[in-house]
């Protein structure tokens, strides 16, 4: 049966994939029946891309503890992020694993890397989990799974919203195709089988250590211009101009974002303006970002540590998929314009059009506009005036 999906269309070969290795190779058993009656649950969630994807599982803690308050709370992810959690409470322990399916060539074929994957298997089975739950219905991820021997494995058969759709036969509990939604929400409904019953997501879902914007005080905005797929960046003379207008306004208390990889256009983008460049590491990085008021940037990880953390933002979104990673109601602004790329939603392998991708249809005054707008919406005090603002007597 043919199943029209309004979200990202993938070739005949990745569909084809994805059912090969769901049906060739071999399904480990499931550990013995789980008894409903457990009130301390071992929950492993299962989240093996990128760290805003990692980021997200945040909103499944607390409807998770507050049916279950001693239920133990694991996340399996690559290495490169497993520090995010590291001081969340919630969070018995991040195991952060190679993915050598992820990775090129030379990697796909060292044994090596596959001796750490079997060695992180055997890690996981001894820790005999009660459910396991894969959020995006990635073929792979259930597999790797079924190795990991949970007592129940709860899956979507779509994957992430995608016209891939699987048979869910590595599944004990397949929540079947799931209704186009924001990926919180998608994480969120995921839960079902545990909890019995459907939850909304709930914002700010990481842990708050921001300090508050003091009175009198300039707003502190913090900009990351780069991050993910290059077709996503928006263009560094629009940055420059962007940052020459702030700077010239005064109203904010500017810091740029640099991941290691992404220091030389900071520098580029900084050069000659009074603006620090903050290179924190993965595990002070959610700190630092909640150090400030708010955040503009291109949809990346970072911001959505942003979202998740309660601060308003400025969404620069190219390529990316809206109904999936738009900031929700309430949260900020999302700048996208994509209505002249039948290319959209874009499966983000290869840009259809890389002479004028959909990312520099955001003119340079639409952001300033939505920047004010953050400004105005933070800085307005109990008495109606912006901070600094000289009050009458």
């Amino acid at each position: 049966m043919h199943i029209k999906k309004s979200g990202i269309h993938y070739g005949w070969a990745a569909r084809f994939i994805a059912k090969a290795i769901e049906a060739i190779f071999p399904h480990p058993p499931f550990r013995a029946p789980y008894h409903s009656s457990t009130q301390a649950p071992k929950i492993l969630l299962i989240e093996l891309f990128g760290l805003g994807d990692v980021a997200s599982l945040s909103v499944v803690f607390d409807p998770i503890l507050k049916a279950y308050p001693r239920a133990q709370i694991f996340i399996v992810c690559q290495k490169w992020c497993q520090e995010i959690y590291h001081q969340d409470p919630r969070v018995a322990r991040v195991i952060g694993i190679l993915t050598p399916w992820k990775a090129n060539r030379r990697i796909l074929f060292s044994s090596q890397a596959w001796r750490q994957v079997m060695q992180a298997v055997s890690d996981l089975q001894s820790l005999e989990f009660d459910w396991c739950i894969d959020t995006r219905g990635d073929v792979r991820s259930q597999l790797f799974a079924r190795w990991c021997r949970p007592a129940r494995l709860v899956g979507p058969r779509d994957y992430m919203g995608s016209n891939i759709i699987l048979k869910g036969s590595l599944l004990s509990h397949s929540l079947g195709i799931l209704k186009p939604s924001h990926r919180y929400q998608r994480n969120c409904d995921c839960l079902q089988p545990l909890l019995g019953k459907r939850c909304e997501y709930q914002i700010p879902s990481l842990c708050d250590q921001k300090s508050r914007l003091k009175a009198g005080a300039r707003p502190r905005l913090l900009i990351h211009a780069s991050g993910g797929w290059k077709y996503k960046h928006w263009p560094e003379n629009r940055w420059r101009d962007l940052l020459q207008e702030l700077v010239a306004d005064g109203s904010w208390s500017l810091g740029l974002l640099a991941a290691p990889d992404e220091e030389e256009t900071a520098c580029r983008l900084a050069e000659g303006f009074p603006i620090p460049i903050e290179k924190p590491p993965l595990s002070s990085l959610l700190s630092l970002i909640q150090s400030y008021d708010a955040m503009a940037g291109t949809d990346s990880g970072p911001l959505n540590l942003a979202i998740l953390s309660g601060l308003p933002v400025v969404d620069l979104m190219g390529p990316g998929d809206a109904t999936m990673w738009a900031p929700p109601a309430g949260c900020g602004f999302l700048l996208q314009e994509v209505s002249n790329y039948k290319c959209h939603p874009c499966t983000q392998k290869k840009c259809v059009h890389p002479n004028h991708p959909c990312i520099e249809q955001i003119s340079t005054q639409q952001v300033i506009a939505s920047v004010k707008s953050l400004w105005e919406k933070l800085c307005v005090d109990q008495d109606g005036q912006p901070p600094g603002h000289e009050k009458k007597i």
